[in-house]
């Protein structure tokens, strides 16, 4: 596994992990920890983004402290929100270029008819709102001081919303574009892990 690889398949994991040990952490009464690993992840992300991402960074980083002195337990569940707007910024501004969703898809097929083009603009599109909805709904789950409620759906029917719509997707598109070639959904997340990496380089120089 080269080192990208690895990095994704990491974060991906920590990613959905995440939830769980914030949990148990906020039960152990050590929500400092929490907060603490949530803004090292925030710098290291800084370091490796050090154009555009700086001065979001800097907002969060900054709102982050100010709540620390408030409600440090809090700051631990901010994550998922942030994680989501990145999430959502990363598809919204692909649509001013190449969406998100036909870069990859060009990753198989490099000459795509323009019905497809136009179906992979609007996918991009339904997953910028999907996450943008999900930056409003995690932040009030995390600030509406449930824990069992924000880890149940951070940690698990997030994960089984996003099956059901990927395993839909795959359906629809097959349905809707009979004479493609289409890719198994595990060999196309096979792709997308291993992919990533150049693919979101590929967005950040557009943006430059």
């Amino acid at each position: 596994m080269s080192g990208n690889r690895a990095r994704v398949f990491l974060a991906g994991l920590l990613f959905a992990a995440y939830p769980l040990i914030i949990f148990l952490l906020l039960r152990q009464q050590a929500a400092g920890v929490g907060a603490a690993l949530v803004l090292g992840l925030l710098a290291w992300r800084l370091r490796q983004q050090p154009h555009r991402l700086v001065w979001l960074g800097a907002a969060a980083v900054s709102v982050l402290l100010v709540l620390w002195l408030f409600d440090v337990a809090t700051i631990p569940k901010l994550l998922p929100p942030l994680i989501h707007a990145g999430l959502f910024y990363l598809f919204s501004a692909s649509l001013y270029s190449i969406p998100l969703i036909e870069r990859f898809a060009r990753l198989d097929q490099p000459e795509l008819p323009l019905a497809v083009r136009v179906y992979c603009r609007r996918l991009t599109l339904f997953w910028s709102g999907f996450f943008a909805v999900h930056v409003v709904l995690t932040v009030w789950l995390a600030l509406q001081g449930d824990d069992v409620l924000w880890v149940l759906y951070n940690g698990l029917l997030v994960y089984l919303l996003v099956a059901a719509l990927l395993v839909g997707e795959v359906l629809w598109r097959r349905y809707r574009f009979p004479d493609m070639r289409h890719a198994s959904l595990v060999a196309a997340l096979g792709s997308i892990m291993i992919n990533a990496p150049a693919v979101l380089n590929q967005n950040d120089r557009n943006d430059t």
